[in-house]
């Protein structure tokens, strides 16, 4: 079974995306994937930080108390995401990952891609367009390609 490394930008469609973008019906459905368990998924503990500060600015403190609550339940309480902590190996992987990625590619993006790496996953899926994971993981969005392997997924042999 394919492990999937959830950018954060997949986390905030899903919980903060309209009901009509596509975007966010994809995200939905990798998270449903996760929790009814058709495939493994993980994700950094920088998550957690980056959902909660994305707009932060633009909310009332209640409004952020809320979002707080749902995205602790989804990236905490309900297990189904494996949630890795950032460790020191990561931050050796990402400053090596600077020679081999665009200089737009922000440190926290690489810190991303070394916890994807150093977990093993096999897909990246993100929004991020100048992100480029090394082979032999494979970059995924939001999209029709996503359903697609979604609905293929059958254990490892």
């Amino acid at each position: 079974m394919h492990l999937l490394y959830l950018d954060t930008m997949v986390f905030i469609s899903a919980i903060e995306g309209t009901e009509h973008d596509s975007l966010a019906q994809c995200a939905r459905a990798v998270l449903r994937s996760a929790v009814n368990g058709t495939v493994r998924a993980m994700t950094s503990e920088l998550t957690i930080a980056e959902v909660l500060s994305f707009r932060a600015k633009e909310l009332s403190g209640s409004e952020r108390s809320l979002l707080r609550g749902i995205y602790e339940e989804v990236l905490i309480n309900q297990r189904a995401i494996a949630l890795c902590p950032v460790s020191r190996e990561h931050m050796f992987i990402s400053a090596d990952l600077s020679a081999t990625q665009s200089a737009k590619v922000r440190l926290p993006d690489r810190l991303h891609l070394a916890a994807a790496i150093d977990s093993g996953a096999t897909h990246f899926v993100s929004l991020d367009q100048r992100i480029n994971p090394p082979t032999p993981i494979q970059k995924i969005g939001l999209d029709e390609a996503t359903y697609a392997l979604l609905q293929t997924q059958v254990p490892d042999a």
